[in-house]
């Protein structure tokens, strides 16, 4: 991961990484606007806009993506939940248990889901598709309910029905529910959370209770060289630094002579620079 990655069809590391600073205070919430915009724009790549692709495919073709469209509704299921938890790394364990999470928090799914029926959900659906590639203990995936609030239900031998176009619009609410809490800010730690996902994606390191502010001056004022030295580093301010000087007395090994800067006898003197 390098400050060039596309981290989502508009937005490169180097671009979140101007734009993270500005978000640790939670009152600017124009930037947070742009923040979620990223977001959507990530997950609209990559889940959203595929799923909606094949199921206009499937009409015009007359072929069934049904399964190609629930094991992107699981990804896209975790990759949600991987942001409201500040997840740096996965596991199976917290996969499982991001699935049970996800349907508690949505009121449509909690509704339908019993218990059991989520446990059974992952392994059945989640679980099959993926590892598999079919659902598991008898699972039946169909189109779509007429009652659009019905996800779930049994045929007369039992086997669960799984609706999956009602299933997919019940994420889609939640994951609009989740991006207004977002920008409304009143959860703090579910901002907090959404840093820490994002941070690790574009291989930043966690934030360290200790924030080191750092002078830079000549080419590391540039954004992108310093993250190339510093992983961590972001922009913050500019900044003058009074009582110095700019000079180049440093010789590098290339026989050439680098900026430094030290203490000046003129109070007047000074040198301009910023802070990360």
């Amino acid at each position: 991961m390098n400050e060039h990655t596309w981290i989502s069809p508009n937005c490169q590391v180097s671009k979140w990484i101007l734009l993270r600073k500005s978000l640790a205070n939670n009152d600017n919430n124009g930037e947070w606007s742009e923040a979620v915009e990223i977001f959507r724009d990530r997950l609209n790549n990559r889940f959203f806009t595929p799923i909606e692709r094949l199921r206009d495919a499937e009409k015009s073709m007359e072929l069934g993506f049904g399964f190609a469209m629930l094991t992107l509704d699981c990804l896209l299921i975790d990759t949600i939940e991987s942001f409201r938890e500040g997840r740096i790394k996965g596991s199976e364990k917290s996969t499982a248990n991001a699935f049970k999470q996800f349907f508690s928090k949505s009121g449509i799914l909690e509704k339908e889901f019993t218990n059991t029926l989520k446990r059974n959900f992952y392994d059945a659906i989640r679980c099959g598709l993926m590892h598999d590639g079919e659902t598991r203990k008898g699972w039946l995936v169909w189109e779509q309910h007429p009652d659009p609030t019905k996800i779930v239900d049994k045929d007369q031998d039992g086997h669960i029905i799984l609706y999956r176009n009602n299933f997919h619009k019940a994420i889609v609410g939640e994951f609009d529910r989740y991006t207004s809490e977002l920008l409304s800010g009143e959860l703090l730690s579910l901002r907090e959370n959404f840093l820490k996902r994002m941070d690790a994606i574009c291989g930043l390191a966690p934030a360290s209770p200790e924030i080191i502010e750092y002078f830079a001056y000549g080419s590391n004022m540039n954004p992108e060289r310093m993250f190339g030295r510093i992983k961590s580093a972001l922009p913050n301010r500019v900044a003058r630094l009074s009582g110095y000087r700019l000079v180049f007395n440093k010789r590098s090994v290339d026989g050439t002579a680098k900026a430094n800067i030290e203490r000046s006898s003129q109070e007047a003197d000074f040198v301009l620079g910023c802070v990360y």
